[in-house]
């Protein structure tokens, strides 16, 4: 039923667009740099400051009196500098349950047009004690060092939490900010990239400006770049979007942020410090924060531009060349949509039919929220945490089972109580299925486009696919139907392993962090809406395609035109007035 030349032709404006797009690529921005003056911020006096703070202090969760004695501590070291130094408290959910964060806020007295934020947390999630307070000591270091002189204000944050105290901080800084820069481990012994942590909650990641400065001082210091995602971790980062590090809530507050640290995304777990580190990605830290102080303006927004060696491809680029695949696939759609109401092929039943695969997904999404509101999953943070902030433990698997019960058992009830068509009628009776599935397909990859065109990508690649095979002619053996589905769940396959990687999380722990995103309320109704229509999607294809079928004229179908083959109806060809003289002689 496919009109495979409209097929091809709807292809032709992607393969304008792709050429269009090679000539497109710009350069990235230029990092911006600063003079540091020499003598300015000591290793050593850092790793002093460090080491009194550890025996101080050794009870560091948010909310005890601990920290709190120890934010009282910074306020004042902070004051000692000349800062003015503003303190709140708040009730925030933390992986440790409902907990009083305080934030500290100094500000330099004289106020600027703009103002950027230096950031360290805390509290301690997991084993590296000393390396987590690295980011503290540091940042008092930091405020020793750094005079306001520049058109922008400097403004020093302390908070706990995890991102939990990241959000409270992104809320109360003052306005504007043009950039901040989020201090984490930096004496940790190994380093594991990336030392620059970009990435925000919806898809996005800091500007290009912004990475490249802090970028470009760790270089100078370090004598090795920050370790950059490359172009499949940027593509696989902005399909699946999902942080579980402190930068995040400031991205999504929008403002442009960056998190540094030497564990990486997720941090250290080793007890060892570097003097020598400390005091290298301190100074990098100087000259990164003294070159935003006094240089040109960052980007105000979060980015999704791809990086291509020393270029960058514009998101604007990406935004038109999967709108132009989608579009390919909606115009196949429509064209069958029209055919099969032409033929009065039943349609109404086959989408509630793709629909009911949904129940599902949204069932086994409710299901996980519920674990939260329960208890069963307690302290549950609303957003993403590193896992060694929630870590999955023996404990736990029961609650991940559960989910996966749930989902097998929905199936089950969706396959033996809710009555529908069936894929085993004769063709004729089964033709709207396709029909239905490509027009909700297409439908899902235009709304998912309008709000990230990577993740549309996901869906529209087997797009790609799927109108040629599902609506196309002849006979399809189940092995062919399996191998599609492979290559159809290749690109969300693809991304999924990459973030995991990136991550630095098996299997199990990857599985674990996406319940607690799903049990916590980063999933909002409508992703979870949105999620449960991709499942339907899925697996109504999956169905589809592993169902050895017939295309073209059905057998089963009833034939009420009598006559030739060629026979085309009254006319010139056997409606004249010679032709009936002909026959009634």
């Amino acid at each position: 039923m496919l009109n495979v030349r409209l097929y091809r032709a709807s292809l032709l404006p992607l393969v304008a667009a792709v050429v269009a797009v090679a000539f497109a690529p710009a350069a990235v921005p230029a990092a911006l740099t600063s003079q540091l003056p020499a003598g300015l911020f000591s290793g050593s006096a850092a790793q002093a400051s460090l080491v009194d703070l550890v025996r101080s202090y050794s009870g560091r969760a948010p909310g005890p009196r601990g920290d709190e004695a120890l934010a009282s501590d910074v306020a004042n070291q902070l004051r000692g500098d000349g800062l003015v130094v503003h303190e709140t408290s708040a009730s925030a959910a933390t992986a440790n349950g409902e907990r009083r964060i305080e934030t500290v806020i100094a500000t330099s007295a004289v106020r600027g047009s703009g103002s950027v934020v230096l950031l360290a947390d805390r509290s301690a999630a997991g084993a590296s004690l000393e390396a987590s307070l690295s980011g503290t000591a540091a940042l008092l270091e930091l405020a020793r060092d750094l005079s306001p002189r520049g058109p922008r204000t400097l403004t020093f944050v302390s908070t706990s939490g995890g991102s939990a105290g990241a959000a409270l901080a992104a809320a109360a800084v003052p306005r504007p900010v043009d950039a901040a820069i989020l201090i984490g481990d930096l004496a940790g012994v190994r380093a594991q990239p990336p030392l620059v942590v970009p990435w925000s909650g919806d898809g996005g990641m800091a500007p290009l400006g912004l990475q490249e400065t802090v970028d470009a001082a760790l270089a100078g210091q370090l004598g090795t770049g920050a370790g950059r995602p490359g172009l499949v971790g940027e593509l696989a980062r902005f399909a699946v979007p999902l942080t579980v590090s402190d930068q995040g809530p400031f991205e999504d507050a929008g403002i442009p942020a960056v998190l540094v640290q030497q564990g990486g995304e997720l941090g250290t777990r080793s007890a060892g410090v570097s003097t020598a580190t400390l005091g290298a990605v301190g100074r990098a830290l100087l000259s990164a924060t003294q070159a935003l102080e006094h240089g040109a303006d960052v980007a105000p927004a979060s980015t999704r531009d791809l990086t291509l060696a020393a270029n960058v491809l514009g998101g604007w680029t990406v935004r038109l060349l999967f709108g132009l695949l989608i579009l390919a696939s909606t115009i196949c759609a429509v064209d069958l949509l029209a055919r099969a109401r032409r033929r009065r092929i039943s349609l109404a039943r086959w989408f509630a039919w793709v629909l009911a695969w949904g129940l599902p997904f949204l069932l086994a999404g409710l299901y996980a929220k519920l674990l939260a509101w329960s208890g069963w999953l307690a302290h549950v943070p609303p957003a993403p945490v590193a896992p060694a902030e929630y870590p999955f433990r023996g404990g736990d698997a029961p609650a991940l089972i559960s989910v996966l019960a749930v989902f097998a058992l929905a199936c089950l009830a969706r396959v033996r109580l809710i009555k529908g068509p069936s894929l085993d009628e004769g063709a004729g009776e089964t033709a709207g299925a396709p029909v239905a599935l490509l027009c909700l397909a297409s439908l899902l990859a235009a709304a998912l486009w309008v709000a990230n065109p990577y993740t549309a990508a996901l869906l529209a690649l087997p797009l790609l696919v799927w109108v040629p095979v599902i609506a196309g002619e002849g006979y399809r053996p189940p092995a062919a139907g399996a191998l599609w589905i492979v290559l159809s769940l290749a690109p969300l396959g693809l991304a999924l392993a990459i973030e995991a990687n990136s991550l630095g999380l098996g299997p199990i722990s990857f599985a674990w962090t996406w319940l607690l995103v799903f049990a916590g309320g980063e999933i909002g109704p409508g992703a979870l809406v949105g999620f449960s229509l991709a499942g339907a999607v899925a697996l109504g294809a999956a169905f589809v395609l592993m169902h050895p079928s017939t295309r073209g004229t059905p057998d089963d179908v009833q034939i009420t035109v009598r006559g030739p083959v060629t026979y085309a109806g009254p006319g010139s060809l056997g409606g004249t007035d010679s032709a009936l003289r002909q026959l009634a002689r």
